[in-house]
């Protein structure tokens, strides 16, 4: 039939679907995983902080803001629902006014004791938390998650590429494996031509090819 995959093809097609299925599910399972960690570990760190800060009063804040104990980008916040302020540990530990184009989702007052992500504008992702609320005012803390999403995207480049790898040794090896196993069948494809292809009709009939079967306990 026109068209139609012959069954190496097939067969070796099945082997690659199956073997690529199975390492997209084990390498999913595996970023899911060590995100999972990854951020429990940032998480337990956005709590230290924030723990800190309550611990400090606003002119001890002021002082400490600039010196050592905050991790490098941490942002902190005083935010009301339509309003937030905000300064950011850069990375010479030095404070600087976050502009206000990038607290859209801290102006929109929904805080919580419990981490959870925020993307503050062009820096990126951040896992926040209410430190402390004074009236209708919340202190924030957040951590960058910068580092676990350059980690999980080389992750998954080292998943993909050895991924490849593995699909294009299956498939020569399959390729091997299936030739040895259906060479019985494609001599017997030979010789069903080959008699196909005699004049059965006319003068002597006789058939004398053979297909030798090395191994009678097979399909073949």
């Amino acid at each position: 039939m026109a068209g139609a995959r012959s069954l190496r093809t097939q067969l070796i097609l099945g082997s690659v679907a199956l073997t690529g299925m199975a390492g997209i599910a084990i390498g999913a399972a595996s970023i899911l995983g060590v995100r999972g960690f990854m951020l429990t570990q940032l998480d337990d760190e956005v709590r230290q902080t924030a723990q800190l800060i309550t611990s400090l009063n606003r002119q001890e804040l002021r002082e400490r803001i600039d010196g050592p104990g905050f991790p490098v980008g941490t942002v902190i916040a005083v935010a009301t629902y339509g309003d937030a302020t905000a300064v950011r540990l850069d990375e010479r530990a030095h404070a600087e006014v976050i502009p206000d184009e990038n607290l859209t989702e801290l102006t929109l007052g929904v805080y919580s004791s419990e981490p959870q992500s925020a993307r503050l504008g062009d820096l990126g992702s951040y896992r926040i938390v209410e430190a402390n609320e004074r009236g209708d005012e919340s202190i924030l803390v957040g951590l960058p998650t910068g580092v676990i999403d350059r980690t999980l995207g080389r992750i998954g480049l080292f998943t993909f590429g050895l991924l490849a790898a593995v699909l294009a040794v299956v498939a020569f090896v399959t390729r091997r494996v299936i030739d040895n196993a259906i060479n019985p069948l494609e001599e017997m494809r030979h010789t069903a031509l080959s008699i196909a292809g005699r004049p059965l009709g006319k003068g002597d009939a006789a058939i004398t090819e053979r297909v030798d079967v090395s191994d009678p306990e097979s399909e073949v």
